[in-house]
């Protein structure tokens, strides 16, 4: 939930803004994500690709169809 020991909350707060779909990644317990975010993604290190590809193209599908 940090990239470069910062965290990610206002990166994930304009991606929200710009009603960009974005999940989480982490090693972290679920119950470290901040609450405005509990509805958002979380896929658990370590990550299996094939099953990250097919929930980006969700996402992405999910997106164009809006």
């Amino acid at each position: 939930m940090n990239l470069r020991s910062e965290m990610v909350y206002p990166i994930a707060q304009e991606l929200r803004t710009r009603q960009v779909p974005f999940v989480f990644t982490t090693g972290y317990d679920p119950v470290s994500i901040a609450p405005q975010f509990q509805d958002v993604a979380l896929w658990e290190k370590p990550i299996d690709i094939a099953s990250m590809i097919r929930g980006l193209g969700g996402l992405i599908g999910s997106r164009r169809m809006s």
